[in-house]
């Protein structure tokens, strides 16, 4: 008589979602399927970090807007790699709403394992998991950053010229800085605002970041780094 296979112990997942309710419906949803154990919740980098020192979790599901909006200078994929850098065994999924096929490649060199639209539902969210974890095969519904999608996606040279706007510098000191026309700095920030679908520079500037294709300078840094 043969024995049974041992069963896999329970995944322990850590949710990062500065949206405490969201953050918390996902944990709740994800404890009540027996492949998962212990399922923690952080709304900010600080109190993951402070909950991976205290006992590593195995996966993480990481919100690319995590402190955008605070100002904080870290969104949700630069935490990811602090993450993974820090516990290489942990492995991380990344949250968007707008999964622009930049941040999917950011994500990916950060070392997440893919990256779910943030209104996947459960079952794709449990599948993503099981894949990052290694315990599944099948495909999960991860957003690819494939040749398709760069007509309908922000620039290299976008990106470029939102980064130095969002780093404090006006449209006369981007072009300085890039050896181009203002002419030319401003049909790259027009075409980024039609691509995005607002109407002023300075919301261009606030929704790339939301995506994660631009990031906000660190404080602590100073201004004009890029100079």
């Amino acid at each position: 008589m043969t024995g049974s296979a041992p069963l896999a112990p329970p995944l322990s997942v850590l949710v990062v979602d500065d949206h405490a309710v969201f953050a918390d419906a996902l944990a709740f949803a994800l404890s009540t399927d027996p492949v998962f154990g212990r399922v923690g919740t952080s709304g900010d980098a600080a109190g993951a970090v402070a909950a991976m020192e205290d006992e590593p979790y195995a996966l993480l599901v990481v919100d690319v807007d995590l402190g955008t909006a605070r100002g904080d200078g870290e969104d949700g994929i630069a935490l990811a790699a602090r993450l993974l850098a820090r516990w290489p065994t942990s492995r991380a999924v990344v949250l968007t709403a707008h999964p622009l096929p930049q941040v999917v490649r950011r994500a990916t060199a950060a070392g997440a394992v893919g990256v779910l639209a943030k209104g996947a539902g459960l079952d794709e969210v449990t599948a993503a998991l099981l894949v990052a974890a290694g315990r599944s095969d099948v495909a999960a519904s991860f957003v690819t950053a494939g040749a398709d999608d760069e007509g309908a996606s922000l620039t290299t040279r976008e990106v470029e010229v939102l980064q130095l706007l969002a780093d404090g510098l006006d449209v006369r000191a981007v072009a300085r800085h890039l050896d181009l026309s203002v002419h030319t700095v401003r049909d790259h920030v027009k075409s980024a605002r039609e691509k995005l679908g607002v109407h002023t520079q300075l919301d261009a500037v606030v929704a790339a970041v939301r995506l994660g294709a631009v990031r906000l300078l660190d404080p602590g840094r100073g201004a004009d780094v890029r100079r």
